[in-house]
């Protein structure tokens, strides 16, 4: 018999990021769900803190920032379990940022 395969490695619902400026954020916020459903369905931690990013950028774009920073306290859960300093590090930043804007998207 043989063993199951993994599924790909990859960011699902980071799609929204090729997305033009002027799109839709409820089409992005569903990639970024479609993400986090897909995510949770492996061991991966990693993979499932940076989906929780990408959601959390989304919603920030939204201007739904209360919602950013659940998102964004989840992706930090995620990266500390995981030991994954980058993911913790940049969490962490944007948790402490009272507008929750990203210090590395170039927006005051």
């Amino acid at each position: 018999m043989a063993p199951p395969r993994a599924r790909p490695a990859r960011r699902p619902g980071a799609e929204w990021q090729g997305m033009p400026g002027g799109s839709d954020h409820e089409v992005a916020l569903r990639l970024a769900d479609e993400g986090l459903r897909v995510a949770a369905e492996t061991d991966f931690l990693m993979l499932q803190g940076n989906v929780a990013l990408d959601r959390a950028e989304v919603l920030r774009l939204a201007r739904r920032p209360a919602e950013a920073r659940v998102a964004t306290a989840d992706a930090l859960e995620k990266h500390e379990r995981k030991e994954h300093a980058i993911g913790t590090r940049r969490a962490r930043a944007l948790l402490a940022r009272p507008d929750g804007d990203d210090p590395g998207s170039g927006t005051p």
